[in-house]
């Protein structure tokens, strides 16, 4: 956007400059009659024509030699032929004819010529077609406009400026409302994000409050401890969060997104502290509910040997012995439901097993991640060798040419 910006501000200074520099004043007009055919009106009618062209002097000459090359003549005369000694003036178009022989003549000084030279056979076709019939005015103006249209300025790139610039500000408009509407979007969003966020603190706050109540009727016990301690974390960071005001939060520049993430992850362990404390009161369903969880930690389990296979030789990684740990689970299965356990015990070493699953399977995802990264700057040092070898060779090619 920037480029674009600086771009379209270019191309507006150009425009404004080539707009603003000054028209050259009008050039000299110099009219020879030396065959005496030209009327006070033919003058005027040649000035005439000749004052519309401001890029080069004309010279108009008439002569009555009867020379097959009216040059000579020409150079006889001298200045008022547009002859300066050695060559013809300089920035002047001289436009002669023998009336006598009816030879013409159609020469350029050396600033005329690098711009005309190629009109010239234009500028004495027009001319000898009015010669034809005596019309030695009239050939002599329809020369000039030759000239005329020779010199006169091509506003084709000019055009092409103006359109490219117009192009700029259509696509400047067009990216300016995109913005507009892609800010309004978002701004949208990130209220009803807002909205989102406020209805999960609500209803969080709710379910630590009914849970505070449920927790306090059941007995004793580690699993129960474990229990409200986590409740107790959840209702410190609920806590804080309630402390601030939603103007607030709107303007210290909070991540809505980040925090609904955290409210997100915040509702997963309520779902856990709610899912123990049903089994703990035995609800109804606690069996199927028990079977669940059980299933769950098993399938955890599983998934932290098989990752943790991928580090196998990796410097001062610990694999856990899943074995162990999947034996427990399957005993703690039968062992509540068919009242060996006690569902508190049971849900105590649930508990325990899982958090140890847990922090094994967050030390293999750590680890992935520094691998990962690890293979991210491997190749970005691979790559920036290879550049730096390219332009190695380059040069070397450079060098030998």
């Amino acid at each position: 956007m920037k480029i674009l910006s600086r771009l379209m501000a270019g191309l507006f200074a150009a425009l404004v400059a080539l707009l603003l520099v000054p028209g050259a004043a009008y050039a000299s007009t110099t009219v020879t009659d030396e065959a005496d055919v030209f009327s006070a009106s033919d003058i005027a009618n040649i000035n005439a024509a000749a004052a519309k062209i401001d890029k080069v002097n004309i010279v108009v000459v008439t002569l009555d030699g009867g020379a097959s090359d009216p040059r000579g003549q020409l150079e006889d005369l001298g200045a008022t032929a547009g002859w300066e000694r050695t060559d013809w003036a300089s920035n002047s178009v001289i436009l002669a004819v023998d009336v006598e022989s009816r030879k013409l003549g159609v020469y350029f000084g050396y600033n005329a010529g690098q711009q005309m030279e190629s009109s010239e056979d234009a500028i004495g076709d027009a001319m000898a077609g009015k010669f034809s019939g005596n019309n030695w005015a009239d050939g002599m103006v329809a020369g000039i406009g030759k000239v005329e249209s020779a010199v006169q300025p091509s506003y084709t790139w000019l055009w092409v400026l103006l359109v490219i610039a117009m192009l700029v500000v259509v696509y400047l408009v067009v990216k300016f409302f995109q913005r507009r509407k892609a800010a309004a979007v978002a701004k949208e969003l990130e209220r009803a994000v807002m909205a989102q966020n406020q209805l999960a603190l609500v209803d969080l706050r709710q379910k630590v409050d009914q849970i505070q109540v449920l927790l306090g009727a059941i007995p004793a016990s580690s699993a129960q401890q474990q229990v409200a301690s986590d409740l107790n974390d959840i209702d410190v960071q609920l806590t804080q969060r309630e402390g601030r005001s939603a103007v607030e939060v709107s303007e210290s520049g909070t991540n809505h997104n980040a925090e609904k993430k955290w409210l997100d992850d915040l509702a997963i362990k309520m779902g856990s502290v709610t899912n123990r404390v049903s089994l703990l009161r035995q609800d109804s369903g606690w069996q199927d509910q028990w079977s669940a969880e059980i299933s769950a930690a098993r399938q955890m389990a599983m998934a932290v040997g098989n990752n943790q296979g991928s580090l196998a030789g990796q410097p001062d990684y610990q694999p856990m012995d899943i074995q162990p740990v999947d034996d427990q689970l399957a005993a703690l299965l039968p062992g509540v439901l068919n009242g060996q356990i006690l569902i508190a015990d049971g849900l105590g070493t649930l508990t325990a097993l899982s958090k140890q699953l847990w922090s094994k399977r967050s030390e293999i995802d750590s680890r992935f991640e520094s691998l990962e990264q690890a293979r991210r700057a491997e190749l970005s040092r691979k790559q920036a060798q290879a550049e730096a070898e390219a332009r190695r060779r380059n040069n070397q090619w450079d060098d030998d040419d």
